[in-house]
């Protein structure tokens, strides 16, 4: 748009320092846990969680669910209402501030196109399954998340459910975090300060 190249700097989005801090525990029990997986639908709770769920049970996959409702206070009452139906562990939140520790315990995160969660997610090393976004400003995230290959997008249940598969497989997983270490920024806002700085 006939701005000098120079006079632009590609950083990064920039998030919470705390989300560069690696979980020493996550690490030592990695190896003999559950396959845990992070749902997220942003702040109004949305990207067909309660669907989602519903397919993982009909599919009978091993794992572990944790669903951060945000806002959506009828999806946290009902899910918490039946947890009993579930075979796997199920744990519910509303609106939290533990999202990182939450993502630490976890090995995929499905949310939808926010651009925080994406950061954040890239930052703790989490592939990314992308299930809803908002029209226009959302758009460009979702084609990030393709174009790196750092996760999935679809917004059909019973195709996320595939994916969760298919991200259990650890030669998979390991390659997506292949490229996770690749595109992630987690010291942007860090880099951010320091070029502000600079300018002094």
């Amino acid at each position: 748009y006939g701005t000098p190249p120079k006079k632009i700097k590609v950083v990064g989005m920039p998030i919470d320092p705390k989300f560069l801090l690696r979980d020493r525990k996550r690490e030592r029990n990695e190896a003999r846990k559950v396959f845990t997986i992070l749902m997220m639908g942003g702040g109004e709770g949305a990207g067909k969680m309660e669907e989602i769920i519903e397919e993982v049970k009909d599919q009978k996959l091993k794992v572990k669910i944790i669903v951060i409702c945000g806002r959506n206070k009828k999806l946290e009452i009902r899910l918490k209402k039946n947890l009993h139906r579930y075979h796997f562990p199920l744990r519910v939140y509303g609106f939290t501030d533990k999202v990182k520790e939450l993502m630490a315990e976890s090995d995929v995160i499905v949310t939808k196109a926010g651009p925080g969660t994406i950061a954040e997610a890239l930052a703790m090393n989490l592939p990314i399954i992308i299930t809803d976004w908002l029209p226009g400003q959302e758009e460009g995230n979702v084609e990030y998340v393709v174009k790196t290959g750092v996760g999935r997008v679809n917004k059909d249940p019973r195709r996320v459910v595939e994916i969760l598969k298919e991200f259990q497989n650890e030669a998979v997983l390991k390659e997506i975090k292949t490229k996770i270490k690749q595109a992630s920024r987690p010291h942007a806002a860090i880099d951010i300060a320091k070029l502000i700085l600079s300018y002094a």
